[in-house]
């Protein structure tokens, strides 16, 4: 068996080898909603729409008016025209306009849309700013936009996880050679957690053929296989050494632990791949492909934890337990202490009400400023303050009107004459709108401001005609996405288009919070349903999902005070705060959170039904139920704490926001609600734990779903 896993593994490997290639750079925003349908429209008949490159371009020593500065941003605009994967150049000096021109004249924009998808144009970009950015004779060109911003981001990305894993591999291994008693058993997870992850990557570069990877996915499949691996092997090998009682074989010690830990690993398996699977529902790429990967690891990792690892030990025998530099001490501190998750048990038991309330309390206080949480969609903000692209982005904001160069836009397929007029000088009146321009000129409340015939010349096409509205906020303030609302509940005609940043904000808030009602619906059905066949009861479910739900509420309120309200920032480095939250992120996260939990909760109750089948005592069962697996859950919890821990030191603030979101919620799982809160709810409930309609019960007793 361990030959053949280590075969299967070597093709597995051999088959994604080239997966790289076939990973995708965005899938953060809907693109698939009315705001890309507008991009693509322009695009395809006006080469206008949202650019992927803006280089800002600055004279020195003289204003980009000069004759040899001028001659330079000439030379460099056709430059970039004739380039293949540009579709158009918008340059101060080819479209010479004030919007593109600092007040001072000493500085120009070139801004560039470019072919395919947002992964053949984050590429292009790079292949530009690599030959355009720098000195130009009289010119220095510096590089903003979605493209490097996403450049930047997977850079920077693969540079945190690299070091993750460099400085967490060490700790990662200590951690476990404390929690499972010897070199040669920490090595187990490793093995394991190696087959499993080099068949997910296959999975996705099988399922790359066929629809969009993020290529964030890669990071996700690695940290979490080795996460779920620790998390299985810790309860397999931790039975395994129960069953090994003197005078029985070792083969038999290993089948006893795979009929009862192993099942419940299945169990958790199960559980946890039908919950990810709703994500599948949510029209972002980056979270469906992290979807069909959390799938992917989990039941691999599965699967290796009840057939790799049952030959691991019987291959490992004696020396299973060689090698442990940690065995006096822990020898030592057990004969003194005891087992402290016991004593923490009975503690909570002794007064579950006070300890419940307590924990409610805190809880609630964690939860709290999740309610007011406002989203918005990644950008350059989230990069560090003194990274290159994002110190050009604020001086582009800083020397031109952001509100012009962003605006809302509407697209007018067929849309011409006294028709298209009349709508637009309705739009110019709304409140918020400081003009619009389009095929009728600039219009300001209403009026006709200035009726230049090259403006409507460039706004008007044979496919119809667009126009750009200019708000009195922020292109990415709150009311300006109001206005995108209103506009498209005005719409005079269905082909009309709003687009622009502030509707791609709309849109992708509402791709997520559309489906959400369906995603916790799937997830709360497939728990229940799973933990109902594996306990017999209806009650464990109910519990199981308030507690998850208790725990993401404590966790995003956490990161909305961090992340949204600006505070801990002496703690995790310097971040962008402009009141709001990268809306995927927190999702991806919470998702995470989700499924080590839903582990760490099975774990627990297989062994608290298990002891309480045996005795009845529901005091003794928790207890015993606790100190089994207390601090097995709490060595997973570390092992992913620590990486995330080292992802939180990241200069990109989206996997800062990951990685301090995860840490704290498995710390919470671990030290709150797994030992103090479901003890106190456990005991109030007493006999209660078990029950379930009678009709359940048979179905139940048929379906022989039992630990």
């Amino acid at each position: 068996m361990v030959v053949l896993a280590a075969l299967l593994a070597a093709f597995a490997a051999a088959g994604s080898y080239d997966l790289k290639d076939h990973l995708s750079l965005g899938g953060y925003i809907a693109e698939d909603a009315e705001a890309g349908h507008a991009d693509h429209w322009l695009d395809a008949h006006f080469g206008a729409g949202e650019p992927q490159l803006v280089l800002l371009a600055r004279a020195e020593g003289g204003t980009v008016d000069a004759e040899d500065a001028a001659a330079e941003g000439r030379r460099i605009t056709a430059g970039l025209a004739a380039r293949p994967d540009v579709t158009a150049v918008h340059a101060y000096w080819n479209s010479p306009t004030d919007e593109l021109r600092s007040p001072d004249k000493r500085e120009a924009l070139l801004t560039v849309r470019l072919r395919g998808d947002d992964t053949a144009a984050t590429y292009a970009s790079e292949r530009l700013v690599k030959e355009f950015a720098g000195r130009h004779g009289p010119l220095t060109l510096s590089a903003a936009g979605p493209g490097p911003t996403r450049t930047e981001i997977v850079a920077q990305t693969r540079h945190d996880v690299e070091r993750a894993e460099f400085l967490g591999g060490p700790l990662t291994l200590l951690i476990l050679v404390i929690a499972l008693g010897s070199l040669v058993a920490g090595m187990l997870p490793v093995a394991v957690g190696g087959v499993a992850v080099a068949g997910a990557l296959l999975v996705l570069r099988v399922y790359a053929d066929f629809a969009p990877v993020s290529i964030l996915t890669v990071n996700l499949t690695t940290s979490l296989g080795f996460g779920l691996a620790v998390d299985y092997c810790l309860l397999i090998v931790s039975r395994y050494r129960e069953e090994c009682v003197p005078g029985r074989a070792r083969e038999e010690a290993v089948a006893a632990a795979v009929r009862t830990a192993g099942r419940t690993v299945l169990f958790s398996a199960l559980t946890v791949a039908s919950c990810a699977a709703a994500l599948l529902l949510v029209p972002l790429y980056f979270l469906s492909s992290m979807a069909v990967a959390i799938i992917a690891v989990t039941l691999l990792a599965a699967l290796c934890a009840v057939v790799l690892l049952p030959a691991l030990l019987v291959l490992a025998g004696g020396v299973l337990d060689r090698l442990d530099p940690f065995g006096p001490l822990r020898r030592r501190l057990a004969a003194r202490f005891g087992s402290p998750w016991h004593r923490i048990a009975h503690t909570v038991m002794r007064r579950p009400l006070l300890w419940l309330a307590a924990v409610g309390v805190l809880l609630a206080a964690l939860a709290a400023p999740a309610l007011g949480a406002r989203a918005t969609i990644s950008d350059e903000r989230v990069l560090a303050p003194n990274s290159p692209v994002r110190h050009t982005s604020q001086r582009v904001d800083e020397a031109f009107d952001a509100r012009v160069l962003r605006p809302v836009r509407l697209v007018l397929p067929g849309q011409r004459g006294r028709a298209a007029a009349r709508y637009l000088a309705d739009v110019s009146e709304m409140p918020g709108v400081v003009s619009v321009t389009g095929p009728t000129g600039v219009l300001v409340h209403g009026r006709v401001v200035d009726d230049d015939a090259a403006t409507a010349r460039r706004h008007t096409g044979p496919g119809g005609a667009y126009a750009e509205v200019v708000t009195a906020g922020a292109y990415d303030a709150e009311q300006v996405e109001h206005l995108v609302r209103t506009l498209r509940a005005e719409k005079p005609d269905p082909r009309v288009m709003v687009g622009g940043f502030a509707a791609s904000v709309a849109d992708t808030k509402d791709a997520i919070t559309s489906r959400l009602p369906w995603v916790l619906g799937i997830v709360g059905c497939c728990l229940a349903f799973f933990l109902f066949l594996f306990t017999g009861s209806v009650v464990v479910p109910v519990k199981a999902l308030a507690m998850s739900a208790l725990s993401l509420a404590a966790t995003l309120g956490f990161l909305v005070w961090v992340f949204q309200d600006g505070h801990l920032r002496s703690v995790l480095g310097d971040f962008t705060v402009d009141g709001r939250l990268e809306i995927s992120t927190p999702v991806l996260a919470g998702v995470i959170v989700f499924v080590l939990t839903v582990d760490y909760e099975v774990f627990l109750l297989s062994r608290v039904q298990e002891e309480y089948r045996a005795s009845g005592d529901m005091r003794a069962a928790v207890a015993h139920g606790l100190s089994r697996t207390g601090g097995l859950l709490t060595s997973a919890a570390l092992v992913l704490s620590v990486l995330m821990a080292m992802m939180a030191a990241s200069r990109v603030e989206v996997t800062k926001l990951f990685g301090v979101g995860v840490a704290f919620a498995l710390v919470l799982d671990a030290v709150v609600i797994r030992a103090l809160l479901v003890p106190a709810v456990m005991r109030l409930a007493g006999r209660a734990n078990w029950w379930a309609p009678p009709v359940l019960s048979r179905v139940h007793a048929r379906l022989g779903a039992r630990t």
